[in-house]
């Protein structure tokens, strides 16, 4: 359907469209809901957007989801309207003088608010004037800017729009291009609300049972798209132009620090990871580190203590006491680094805290975290509002080499690596779920693989695990913590990001590289035993320990792999057996069997399978099974399966 005559009539609390003087669509933020905060614009080509700010509903609408939660206009214009959800601690910025309106949401570090005003001012002239030189000029400018940003440009005189992210799109961004409409937003429900009638895709669903995340652009919703990493669009509504550039793509192929010894190349990094840290700190802020008994948010806490930045760690700890090996090396930890820790309990989460994840992340963060929503409100009540929140996020993936352990000879052979290993359910399986053919999964990977500037295989496959596990995964993780308060990461500051990326991949292997960062950080926390190994990675036991596995890997042929990260045939005896809480089962049942709009997407006969072999089934199989189904009726329907059990229990579940 499409929008025309559009108005917007908001408040601090909610806002509304009206279509031909009639209510279009409503979307109120209730206290048992939440919003992704961010950049919202609607930009027309073909109409003026009228708004109007009204008061007459102010003391009527309930509260917002978070104290101090707001939706707040920015800018307008006769063809656009830019706006966002904040709370006083998300940073959203806005600079303006005679020709320009700025925004820039998130962090750009290490650069005073003057500098970045100054050169966002630049990249606007240039941008603007339509130069040649733009886009190598802005690509230049993201591969040397820390941070996680989104930018929107507003002329003044012209109209024109203009809208960069950084070169790992770390904010995620959601997009949609009518013949008449541009909408980009942090926030999918934004747009799928202004579009009134969507279509789910396929494709998107069947990928995310394979891997917990779609690929490439696509989003769950037809016509709405990922913005990709260091894209560039301008908007013209003189000439109804929408330009849209991607002006870098990573290519891990070849390695300039090659040259370098282990020692050298852990030292720069060692540097330039402090560094990072150093200039993520906010000393007008709580610096809080999410600390593990792993390797990454240790590595983060040991860059704190070389940089001497001043932090508090905090942990949680479940009823059914999951992570007490995380607490007890975290406490350990937090001994050698002489911190303040706090140790958090997380209650069972119920229906309702699923449906303020479900509200806000829409699916993209999983409803399997939705203990941490107790865990943060736990950390606000402690500290308050005003906290940068810390974690590994990253260290798993950019420090250690993450090829897989054999080599391919062809695209088929990689292809089969990616489907096959540890998937969320087997392709077959989210084939049958979602209706898609097998051989059309396929194929539609290896159409996006072909556009990866790698060319060795086994980079291809890093690529895949960099640029769409972590953007279209745990990205949406992250944002699920900036619901709370600000959340970032060191290991993914673009200076530690391309240099660990660029060094040789024998340095990285059996985590040699990661020792003797953590090393050079931190010599103690480096000797302490990772929990989720119960070994050091200092350590001559994890040294043969990996010998060990490389051997045997070197002797297991690869359809045996493929065969230990399946899950089993519904009619073969798993090799252990899964237990679901009744509560989720109960409802995924109601899903399954008394939901028109679930059946238009999910197999009832194939879900109905799953769902009496449940037991043969990770936890996160269900529960991301569960996520779609949840998805489907929460933007379809008024009412959903979920809504009986608001105050239902729904046990534990990690990843």
């Amino acid at each position: 359907m499409e929008i025309t005559d559009l108005a917007i009539e908001v408040d601090s609390y909610n806002y509304r469209y009206y279509y031909k003087q009639r209510t279009y669509s409503t979307f109120t933020l209730f206290a048992d809901k939440f919003a992704m905060l961010g950049l919202n614009l609607v930009y027309s080509f073909d109409s003026n957007l009228n708004f109007s700010q009204s008061k007459e509903h102010q003391s009527t609408h309930t509260a917002p989801p978070m104290p101090h939660h707001q939706y707040k206009v920015l800018h307008q214009q006769k063809n656009s309207v830019l706006a966002c959800f904040i709370h006083p601690g998300y940073p959203i910025a806005t600079f303006n003088n005679d020709k320009y309106s700025i925004a820039l949401e998130g962090q750009i570090y290490g650069k005073s608010s003057e500098t970045v005003q100054a050169e966002l001012t630049r990249l606007s002239d240039l941008i603007f004037s339509q130069d040649d030189n733009a886009n190598k000029t802005l690509s230049d400018w993201l591969l040397n800017a820390d941070g996680e940003f989104l930018v929107i440009l507003i002329n003044k005189h012209t109209h024109e729009v203009a809208i960069f992210n950084d070169a790992l799109a770390r904010l995620p961004v959601y997009i949609y291009n009518s013949n008449n409409k541009f909408i980009i937003s942090r926030y999918l429900r934004f747009i799928t609300d202004l579009l009134g009638d969507i279509e789910f895709d396929r494709m998107a669903l069947a990928q995310y049972l394979i891997f917990s995340h779609t690929v490439g652009q696509r989003s769950f919703i037809k016509n709405i798209a990922f913005l990709q990493p260091a894209s560039l669009i301008h908007l013209d509504a003189r000439n109804k132009s929408v330009k849209i550039n991607q002006t870098y793509k990573f290519n891990h192929d070849n390695k300039i620090h090659q040259s370098n010894s282990l020692k050298q190349n852990a030292r720069q990094l060692t540097s330039l990871f402090a560094n990072a840290c150093k200039n993520r700190n906010d000393p007008e802020k709580h610096n809080i580190l999410s600390l593990s008994g792993g390797l990454d948010s240790r590595c983060v806490g040991a860059g704190f203590k070389y940089a001497k930045v001043p932090f508090t760690a905090t942990s949680y700890l479940d009823l059914a006491q999951t992570a007490k090996v995380d607490v007890k090396f975290a406490r350990q930890l937090a001994e050698i680094f002489n911190i303040d820790w706090h140790l958090y309990q997380t209650d069972p989460f119920t229906g309702k805290r699923i449906s303020q994840l479900l509200h806000a992340k829409n699916g993209s963060a999983s409803l399997n975290a939705v203990f941490y929503l107790h865990y943060y409100e736990q950390i606000i009540n402690d500290f308050g509002n005003s906290i940068n929140f810390f974690t590994g996020d990253g260290g798993d993936r950019v420090i250690p080499d993450i090829r897989p352990g054999r080599p391919f000879s062809n695209t088929e052979e990689l292809i089969e690596c990616i489907l096959h290993t540890k998937p969320v359910f087997p392709p077959e399986i989210s084939a049958a779920l979602t209706g898609v053919s097998q051989q059309d999964i396929t194929n539609e990977l290896m159409s996006h693989l072909s556009t990866y500037s790698e060319k060795n295989f086994a980079q291809k496959y890093v690529h895949f695990i960099i640029h769409e596990r972590s953007a279209n995964r745990f990205f949406h993780g992250e944002d699920r913590n900036r619901l709370f308060f600000w959340g970032t990461t060191p290991f993914f500051a673009i200076d530690v990001f391309k240099y660990a990326m660029n060094c040789p991949n024998e340095q990285k292997a059996d985590l040699r590289l990661y020792a003797k960062l953590l090393s050079n950080l931190s010599p103690k926390a480096a000797k302490l035993p990772n929990g989720n190994t119960g070994m050091s990675i200092t350590s001559t036991k994890y040294r043969l320990a990996c010998w060990k596995y490389k051997m045997e890997r070197k002797q297991t042929p690869i359809k045996k792999i493929r065969r230990l990260f399946r899950n089993p045939p519904l009619n073969q005896k798993p090799l252990r057996s899964w237990h679901h809480h009744k509560n989720l089962l109960s409802c995924l049942h109601d899903q399954i069997h008394g939901s028109d709009v679930v059946k238009n997407y999910i197999s009832e006969s194939v879900a109905e399978d799953v769902l009496r072999h449940n037991q043969n089934y990770k936890n996160d199989a269900l529960m991301r099974l569960f996520t779609i189904n949840s998805l489907l009726e929460n933007l379809l329907l008024p009412k959903s399966s979920l809504d009986k059990y608001q105050d239902h229990d729904f046990g534990f579940y990690d990843y």
